[in-house]
């Protein structure tokens, strides 16, 4: 199959056609030929206004529930959310029933995507069952194929385990990825402690009760010396702390979610119940600091945190309600539309395509003639209706249904396959 896209923008930091507008081919999954202008007989055109390509985007943090809570998500649903969503390879947290912390649970995972377009990894327990009390056999999961270690929105509570982890991991230069919340501190909370908390009459989870697990982590890394990554990141304490630690030569690095830059904690006045996420929608002050943190480096990695919920979960009072949000097919157009003047697209892009496989150990594609075609493709400007009959997810946890966003993917390249999203 010949597939050429037309005048397509290219932003890629490590091609040297980026920020180039050319035609691009891509045959039988390779790219052959980039260009001013190709004239080619019988090929599918992608032609937009504002056609830009990247290399294909990566999450780095997903909860997709199978195995065991498939009536929320399968591997299937999950990875069509993925592609929608411009995705062509996502890592999945161990946060199902049974617990990813086998070389089973890994070889499942793995054979049940073999065929789909989007790559799926693994992301293996640190502890076994998420419990924060022994670890996992990291070196056999390692080689089964989990690229990190994680609890996934579990923290791990004992020092010395964390410390044995960030040792164990080094001699095989894993990844171990911290959630971040003293739960002494957060317990019965909702939201985040402040001004709305209060107003709303909800319990709050205050931001102390991440900084004081981020300081306690990097101080055990200081002393482990290894590296450390942590998992959203929400608030301005954590940035600053997080900055300072990469200041001192720290291998430290972490990723925020989307609705952390996008949505501050007067999302929840309306008690919309799919805006309840933990970490919590902090402060407008937090979202500044947060995107002054992509901006200048100490933020490596944007993740969606699709985390998949039924209406069982949700459609409950408010502080019975789960925590979680489906993100998988809106979080560029969110991204889109939040981005300017606060970072560029191209230091945008890097932070979910570039950053995540090079902090997992993963091949970075590229974009040059002769390369597989990992890409995706998409338009800045168009207009799109997010609904709920056209989700590919199975739950329906979005607050974003019936609204017009900005920004859509049109297509994905990978594994020698096409999908094209514009209908």
């Amino acid at each position: 199959m010949k597939i050429v896209l037309r005048k397509a923008h290219m932003i890629s930091s490590n091609s040297v056609f980026n920020d180039l507008k050319k035609d691009i081919l891509i045959e039988n999954g390779k790219i052959v030929e980039i260009a001013d202008s190709i004239s080619i007989l019988g090929a599918t055109e992608i032609v937009s206004d504002n056609l830009k390509v990247s290399i294909g985007w990566f999450d780095m943090s997903a909860k997709l529930s199978d195995p065991g809570i498939e009536h929320k998500e399968d591997i299937e649903s999950g990875l069509k959310a993925a592609a929608k969503g411009g995705f062509t390879e996502i890592a999945c947290l161990p946060n199902t029933k049974p617990v990813i912390q086998s070389k089973d649970n890994i070889h499942y995972l793995r054979s049940k995507s073999s065929s789909n377009v989007v790559e799926l990894h693994v992301i293996a327990a640190a502890t076994e069952n998420l419990d924060g009390k022994s670890m996992t056999e990291v070196f056999d999961l390692n080689k089964a194929g989990a690229v990190a270690f994680s609890d996934g929105g579990y923290t791990i509570s004992n020092s010395g385990l964390v410390v044995r982890l960030i040792q164990y991991l080094r001699q095989i230069n894993g990844l171990l990825m911290l959630h971040s919340e003293e739960k002494s501190l957060t317990a019965h909370g909702v939201m985040n402690e402040g001004v709305t908390s209060v107003y709303l009459g909800q319990q709050g989870m205050p931001s102390i009760a991440e900084y004081m697990m981020v300081s306690r982590n990097i101080d055990l890394l200081k002393y482990a010396q290894g590296k450390l990554h942590f998992n959203k990141i929400s608030t301005a304490e954590s940035v600053e702390l997080i900055r300072k630690a990469k200041q001192e030569g720290l291998n430290v690095t972490c990723d925020v979610a989307v609705v952390n830059l996008v949505f501050d904690e007067t999302a929840l006045l309306d008690f919309d119940t799919n805006f309840k996420t933990n970490p919590p929608l902090r402060t407008p002050e937090d979202l500044e600091a947060l995107w002054n943190g992509l901006a200048d480096g100490t933020i490596d990695v944007i993740v969606t945190d699709h985390d998949p919920q039924d209406e069982e979960s949700k459609k409950l009072e408010f502080d019975l309600a789960d925590f979680g949000m489906i993100q998988l097919e809106t979080a560029f157009s969110l991204l889109n539309q939040k981005y300017h003047g606060k970072i560029s697209m191209e230091k945008l892009l890097n932070k979910f395509s570039t950053n995540p496989r090079q902090l997992l150990n993963l091949s970075v594609p590229q974009i040059e003639v002769g390369s597989v075609a990992n890409l995706t493709v998409f338009d800045t400007e168009i207009e799109w209706l997010y609904t709920e009959k056209e989700g590919k997810s199975k739950s329906k946890n979005s607050p974003l249904f019936g609204q017009t966003l900005k920004g859509k993917a049109l297509a994905i390249f990978n594994k020698g396959q096409f999908v094209d999203l514009r209908n």
